[in-house]
């Protein structure tokens, strides 16, 4: 099985000012990507080669994706305001040529007007909002498009030649408030995007008298279930999306602490047996953190977070709701103590619980090291510590689909001791100091527990 892809791109702009804020531009741009597959397949009954079912598991095809895109664009910039915004004609070829399971030769041209731009209004030193809009397009990939029929199991799977790219807009608002004296920072977001001609799954299930397509006449018999995908017509495929953060310092404590809260609700389209699914989905999340301001030598943060997600089907067929929740605690410790001793700790304590089916996984992950600082101006650390100490690590997954709902749990690297050393190489600007970058992360490099896989590079875990 080999597959491979080829990508050029080429742009050519010219630009005109209009006066000393104003400038028009006109741009034109030149997309190709090429991609191919090569799926050979044998498949031997009782010593046998059958010709007919290495040919319908196979496929050898190519697809080609050509984008040309032209028009006018304005930059504008003040004191106050800047914007720059673009407007693009822009006319696509997708190209499909299939050898096996069965020759297919198809060529679409689309014709789409894009657009894209960026307002920043800086009202004051302390007060800004922006605002991003812009459209595009998204061709399909070159395994949605091939009709060779997957075998695993009960599950069949296969492509669809006939799918043509899907068109989104998007649209987002940030606004920013910082008071500098007082130290307080209140940040507000809203956004929404929508989709239409999407690409999605198309799925028959409990439905045993289903020919399956370009499979040699067969069913799809009883308990299996065949997915493919089509392009969705509408915008039934959209997200919308707000926050706020708000963060402040409190002075006895000498720390500064931050709350926030988003919201989010989507709409997700499929397709179960020829029949249109909507599975909507509300998903709202919170957190506090308190970061210390102690001084050089100590460090420390607590922070709290929670997700609650609610998806809903609108399929008779599929009609099942889904409610869970996760919660994510978190502590970490820095000190460095009497003549460059270190202690380094943190703890992450991880719930994932189901409402409407019953599952409860809790994950505690705990590391601790001691080192010691090195050196002119300690720039090096030698430590020593153990990694999950109670060897609980492991990475647990929810998703939840248009027609699935599936969790996943993945072994990681649980307990272990380590010895490391870090250096430091850093090259300071007039009036900056060491201190200035330390403690960056926790410092001292510990890793960090969760996810699965290698613990990433001592100093880069934040």
């Amino acid at each position: 099985n080999r597959s491979g892809s080829n990508r050029l791109r080429a742009e050519a702009t010219y630009t005109e000012p209009l006066n000393e804020k104003t400038q028009m531009d006109v741009e034109y741009e030149f997309r190709h990507n090429a991609n191919n597959q090569n799926k050979t397949t044998d498949v031997y009954i009782n010593g046998v080669l059958d010709p007919t079912l290495a040919t319908l598991l196979s496929n050898i095809s190519e697809s080609g994706y050509t984008t040309h895109r032209v028009g006018p664009g304005i930059n504008f910039s003040s004191d106050k305001v800047k914007l720059n915004a673009q407007v693009r004609y822009q006319h696509s070829i997708l190209d499909n040529v299939q050898t096996l399971p069965r020759p297919l030769t198809q060529s679409y041209n689309f014709n789409d007007v894009t657009y894209q731009g960026n307002l920043t209004v800086n009202f004051n030193p302390t007060n800004m909002l922006r605002i991003r809009a812009n459209s595009r397009t998204s061709n399909p990939s070159i395994s949605q498009l091939q009709d060779a029929t997957d075998v695993n199991g009960s599950s069949y799977t296969a492509g669809n030649p006939d799918l043509k790219p899907s068109y989104s807009h998007t649209l987002m608002t940030f606004y920013t408030n910082t008071n500098i004296e007082k130290g307080r920072t209140l940040m507000l977001h809203a956004g929404v995007w929508a989709t239409t001609r999407s690409i999605a799954s198309a799925m028959w299930m409990n439905a045993p008298d289903f020919v399956i397509p370009n499979y040699n006449g067969q069913t799809l018999g009883v308990g299996n279930t065949y997915s493919t995908y089509e392009n969705i017509t509408g915008f039934n495929n959209w997200n919308m999306f707000t926050g706020v953060s708000y963060g402040f310092p409190i002075s006895a404590l000498k720390s500064n602490f931050t709350i926030s809260a988003n919201a989010n609700f989507n709409s997700t389209p499929s397709k179960i047996n020829d029949n249109l699914n909507i599975m909507l989905g509300q998903y709202y999340s919170g957190g506090v953190q308190v970061g210390s301001n102690i001084s050089e030598n100590l460090d420390f943060t607590l922070s709290y977070n929670f997700s609650y997600s609610i998806n809903d089907n609108s399929s008779a067929i599929y009609s099942q709701q889904n409610k869970y929740l996760s919660h994510n605690a978190r502590a970490e410790f820095k000190w460095v103590a009497w003549k460059g001793f270190t202690l380094t700790a943190n703890g992450t304590y991880n719930q994932y619980k189901g409402i409407t089916d019953s599952y409860n996984e809790e994950i505690l992950l705990c590391n601790a090291y001691i080192g010691k600082k090195l050196f002119k101006n300690q720039m090096g650390e030698l430590s020593i510590g153990v990694n999950d100490i109670f060897n609980q690590n492991r990475d647990f997954r929810r998703s939840v689909g248009a027609n699935y709902i599936q969790n996943t749990t993945n072994l990681a690297i649980g307990r272990y001791v380590a010895v490391q050393f870090v250096y430091n190489i850093r090259a300071f600007g007039k009036g900056s100091s060491a201190k200035d970058f330390d403690n960056m992360g926790m410092g001292g490099g510990m890793p960090r527990g969760g996810g699965g896989g290698r613990p990433p590079h001592p100093g880069m875990h934040r």
